[in-house]
């Protein structure tokens, strides 16, 4: 069937009737891939609320929740909402790995090495100096090394190579071959295992028909809702954003050094670069920043 493909996307209020969301305010969150969205603001504070509509109630928080933009753009704006929802998730992850004490591992193997999620994470472990191992592929292997965030970078044909040191997987490719080739070479050593991404979404593990048995730890689905959930009953939910925006412009910053922001207008230009994502066109170095019509200020 057909459906609108939601993103996260930065929105003007055209028009309100909620005393406290003026017209014109600028709002990042979850929205569909379309000109305009109706809300009900709940929850209101001054740097954000939540879209109280009842299809709605079930989603994870973090789905609900939009944040309330400064009336000008920032310099780094446009990294951040480009980088904001994959850093979160890098975030929870590494904020995930150090509650549990990496699981006795002293290592993070993290494949798809160049994709912005991964060097996000990478970004965030060298703050703990938790040893990072990059997986990658030979198209992207001098991008990868030239970050300079990864303690060691590999090809993928290079795994068993790897010395088996206890180590932590952290899976963003959803490649099966990678992960039995994984799991077999360090078995007992791989103290955890879990999919994040599948940005080899063709040959993930958790297809049907694709399954096959893997030595060591069982991998699970790293779900960051659920952990951004506990943590803000454990810390509280503004401890928790504030952690996050503060170490996201650092990221910001970092990112503006190597990543190339381009702008596209128009229906035609969102189906296009929709279309190319999927089919694997995307450059690493790359992220675009999209907008339905020419004439709004939503930025997809």
């Amino acid at each position: 069937g057909w459906a609108v493909v939601p993103v996260w996307a930065v929105g003007h209020v055209a028009g309100s009737r909620h005393p406290a969301v003026k017209e014109g305010t600028r709002v990042f969150g979850f929205m569909p891939m379309a000109s305009h969205v109706v809300m009900q603001p709940q929850q209101v504070t001054n740097g954000s609320f939540v879209d109280g509509r009842s299809h709605r109630s079930q989603l994870p928080a973090v789905y609900n929740k939009y944040v309330i933009l400064p009336p000008q753009e920032d310099e780094y704006e446009d990294h951040i909402i480009t980088l904001r929802p994959l850093f979160f998730t890098s975030f929870m992850i590494d904020d995930f790995l150090e509650v549990n004490g990496m699981f006795g591992a002293q290592s993070v193997l993290i494949s798809s090495a160049s994709s912005k999620t991964s060097i996000s994470l990478a970004f965030q472990l060298r703050k703990r100096k938790v040893p990072t191992i990059g997986l990658t592929s030979k198209g992207n292997l001098e991008f990868v090394k030239s970050l300079n965030l990864y303690d060691k970078v590999v090809l993928y044909d290079s795994i068993t190579s790897l010395p088996t040191t206890p180590a932590v997987f952290v899976d963003m490719a959803g490649n099966k071959s990678i992960t039995h080739t994984i799991h077999t070479h360090f078995n007992e050593q791989l103290k955890y295992s879990c999919t994040v991404g599948s940005t080899h979404w063709d040959t993930s593990p958790t297809a049907p028909k694709q399954r096959i048995p893997l030595p060591g730890p069982r991998p699970v689905f790293f779900f960051a809702p659920i952990h951004i959930r506990e943590r803000s009953k454990q810390i509280g939910a503004s401890a928790l954003e504030s952690r996050v925006a503060s170490d996201l412009i650092d990221f910001a910053r970092f990112s503006s050094k190597w990543m190339h922001i381009e702008k596209r207008v128009g229906c035609d230009a969102v189906v296009q670069s929709y279309s190319d994502l999927v089919v694997g066109k995307g450059v690493a170095t790359d992220a675009l920043i999209l907008s339905v019509k020419a004439s709004s200020s939503s930025k997809l």
